[in-house]
Formats: C-alpha cells, sequence, structure tokens
C-alpha cells in the first residue's frame, strides 16, 4: 500500500516501527563500536607488526607494531597505502614491474596463501628484510 493510502494510525505505527528499528540499529552500532575497541587493544599488545590490506593497497587496519614499524608513532597520514608505508613508492609495486613482488598481487592471481620475504622500509628509513604471509 502506497503511503498516501495509508490512514494515519496506520503511517503513525509505521513510524513507530521506523523508530524502533533504529534504536536497535544505533545499538548495534555501539557494540561493534566497544568490540572494535576491544579488538585493537588486544592486537595493539602483539609485539610483530600487523596489517590487513584491501584490494586497492589501502592498508585497512594496522596494529600499534606496525604503526611504529612503516611510519612511526607520530605520523597521522590517512588513508594509508601499502606500497607508500612500506616500499615509499608512489603507486602500487606490482606498476614498477615483477620486483619487488607484491604479495597482494600474488594472492590476487592464485586465490591462494603466499608466504614470502620481502624488503620493507622502516619510519627511520632503514630497510629491512621481513617475512609477508598474505
Amino acid at each position: 500500500m502506497r503511503d498516501e493510502n495509508k490512514t494515519k494510525k496506520q503511517l503513525i505505527e509505521a513510524l513507530r516501527l521506523l523508530r524502533k528499528e533504529l534504536a536497535e540499529l544505533k545499538g548495534s552500532t555501539a557494540e561493534l563500536e566497544m568490540a572494535h575497541l576491544h579488538f585493537q587493544s588486544i592486537i595493539d599488545n602483539v609485539l610483530d607488526p600487523i596489517t590487513v590490506v584491501g584490494i586497492d593497497c589501502k592498508i585497512l587496519f594496522m596494529n600499534k607494531a606496525a604503526h611504529e614499524f612503516m611510519m612511526g608513532l607520530s605520523c597521522r597520514i590517512s588513508p594509508v597505502y601499502c606500497h607508500l608505508a612500506d616500499h615509499r613508492l608512489e603507486f602500487p609495486c606490482h606498476t614498477y614491474g615483477p620486483e619487488p613482488l607484491c604479495p597482494l598481487k600474488k594472492v590476487q592471481e592464485t586465490g591462494k596463501p603466499f608466504v614470502t620475504e620481502h624488503k620493507h622500509r622502516r619510519s627511520d628509513g632503514e630497510q629491512l628484510i621481513v617475512e609477508i604471509m598474505a
């Protein structure tokens, strides 16, 4: 039934239901935010750098160790892309040729997990070989 054909009572009931759904969604959002904060506090206590990278090379999540390793604790760049944070490259690694081998590109091509050693640059400029599990 179209809204213009509904009675005032029906419209009020529809509005009541919408308000109830909105209140439930707000509650769900608050629960998700609490879960995220809980997860962040746990993962920040892991000493190894952990990042989650999207298919567009954007870093979706990083723990404190990763942030310190790649960018330094005081740096707040957003959005952060792995090629910029790890290699100080303007564009994704694979656009420069076959090296450095991009673990993300390898997973996209094969659809399988991939483990490799990869050169990354620390926030202080030092270059290190790190194990990447993608």
